[in-house]
């Protein structure tokens, strides 16, 4: 997944989404995640590859399925298949 939402670039920033970091977190994903887990973090510091996938190993870990995990990163809807596709080429 970091290579589909960052080409594996740790301090990527996507302005147009407000997106930060290797995996491309926005506001309402720390949000939900200091809400779940009483760590708050502010976007900036998804620049750092390790709290970065501290973020996005905790929703990792809800699902256990890749299918799922790629799916539920990226939102949902219909748009998630076309996501997961992407994901599965790089398993």
């Amino acid at each position: 997944m970091c290579q589909i939402e960052s080409s594996n670039r740790p301090r990527v920033i996507n302005k147009k989404e407000k997106a930060y970091g290797i995996v491309q977190i926005r506001q309402t994903k720390l949000n939900d995640y200091y809400r779940l887990t009483g760590t708050r973090y502010t976007l900036k510091e998804m620049l750092d590859t390790i709290k970065a996938r501290e973020v996005w190993q905790y929703y990792a870990d809800k699902h256990n399925v890749p299918e799922k995990i790629a799916r539920k990163w990226n939102g949902s809807g219909p748009k998630t298949t076309t996501y997961w596709n992407r994901v599965k080429k790089h398993l």
